[in-house]
């Protein structure tokens, strides 16, 4: 009777595994669909120096954003009550005020120094709305993350789809009146801001009462629980933004602004239908596998199934971009994209492999094993992007380039796939309940 129990109660588990899955990736299919029927158009008015222009942007922010937090948005995620949980996000939102205000300054004074170091004197005046990117994207993904815990998938998938829309009809109005790589940058900015409005607005209303239970006593609290977020956690997500900002940056300075917006926009095609399940599962295995911990110590199960149908989801999709990659390419997104579509095949397998292994960078977190993690991640940031860099400067080709850069990846996310099932096993012991 117990085990008929259990396997019933493992089986509705499942199911509400995959219907969390489903909503949320249901809301990106959606929200990723809308910009690849428009991409054709869009390919036709931006040029790849256009996307090299925001790729350069992005190269900057995505390393600020990334500490905007303190990463204590995850943290969030990790506390057993809600009562903890909402002053752990307090604390993030502070710190995200102070990272915006020291970049704003930072920029000021320095600003123009950046944009030549990183070789993109054309981005001038842009670089000042950095700051701006940093407050919103800081604010919306602890909220996100707010509202994950919460379970709210719907929400969630909505708020993807309405980014999007937002984000798409701004690209193609900025396009359309001629800002050439500046509409894409506004474009990001707009669709993350009202986004984040709408959330915040929903999640007050929802969790208002939640408020008297924010104070500063709390707050620091959960500040010095989780002071291993900030030591360990946010260096290694630093280590990660500045091995794709550094790639970005080696691109630019060897081969030019053709070839980083060739690259920046064969990696924004591929990733799209990755993200469409990517993100998702990735969301709810969080949830789900801090939950299943909490319960029953073991995660096991929910990481090597997560894992299977990942590959099994994302190989069809490899295969068919490895073998046609340049003519799709061509066909659908016009001549100019040619090398767009010889970088794709180059890509794809590296990417197919960190679509699959994403959701398992969650379980460091859950099992406390951020320290290890971040020295997996020092490794990981700076032998592929050294490499890269030595090819460049030895005068090997692009292509040559990313073919080495691309294998070095993928047998380091092999490696740490393989770290990762080693922990699982070692520090999971299941609890006599589950059995």
């Amino acid at each position: 009777m117990k085990k008929l129990i259990s396997t019933s109660f493992n089986k509705f588990k499942q199911h509400e595994f995959s219907k969390s899955v489903a909503t949320l990736a249901t809301g990106t299919i959606i929200s990723q669909i809308i910009p690849i029927l428009f991409s054709p158009i869009i390919s036709r008015i931006y040029s790849p120096q256009d996307y090299a222009l925001v790729a350069a942007y992005s190269s900057i922010t995505v390393i600020l954003t990334i500490i905007a937090t303190g990463m204590y948005d995850s943290a969030l995620m990790i506390d057993k009550e809600d009562s903890e949980a909402i002053n752990t996000g307090s604390f993030a939102i502070l710190i995200t005020f102070l990272v915006t205000i020291i970049s704003a300054i930072f920029f000021l004074l320095y600003g123009r120094s950046v944009t030549r170091w990183i070789g993109s004197d054309d981005l001038g005046f842009w670089i000042f709305l950095a700051p701006i990117t940093i407050l919103f994207h800081g604010f919306y993904q602890t909220l996100n993350v707010w509202n994950n815990r919460k379970g709210r998938y719907k929400r969630m998938a909505s708020n993807r789809i309405i980014m999007t829309l937002i984000t798409t009809s701004a690209t193609l109005y900025f396009g359309y009146l001629g800002f050439a790589g500046k509409g894409l940058i506004l474009s990001l900015i707009i669709g993350q801001a009202i986004s984040f409005i709408l959330l915040l607005i929903q999640t007050i209303r929802n969790d208002k009462e939640m408020f008297h239970f924010i104070s500063w006593p709390l707050i620091w609290r959960s500040a010095k629980m989780h002071k291993h977020f900030p030591i360990y956690n946010m260096p290694q997500g630093f280590l990660d933004g500045l091995r794709e900002s550094g790639l970005i940056w080696v691109i630019s300075f060897f081969f030019g602004a053709t070839a980083l917006g060739s690259f920046s926009f064969a990696k924004n095609i591929l990733m799209r239908p990755l993200q469409v399940i990517g993100n998702s599962v990735g969301n709810v295995f969080f949830q789900k596998a801090s939950k299943v911990y909490h319960e029953t110590n073991d995660i096991y199960k929910i990481s090597k199934k997560t894992v299977i149908g990942l590959f099994l989801i994302g190989f069809p999709f490899a295969i068919v971009i490895f073998l046609w990659g340049e003519s799709i390419f061509t066909i659908i997104w016009g001549q100019t994209w040619v090398e767009a579509g010889k970088f794709s095949k180059i890509l794809i397998f590296w990417l197919l492999l960190n679509f699959i292994a994403s959701p398992l960078g969650f379980v460091p977190i859950i099992l406390k094993k951020q320290r290890q993690f971040f020295i997996f991640s020092v490794l990981t940031a700076a032998v592929p992007t050294g490499l890269f860099y030595f090819l460049g400067k030895t005068g090997y080709n692009i292509e040559t380039s990313m073919i080495m850069y691309a294998l070095t990846n993928i047998f380091f996310i092999i490696v740490f796939i393989k770290w990762i099932d080693l922990i699982i096993k070692k520090v999971c012991v299941p609890l006599p309940i589950s059995s």
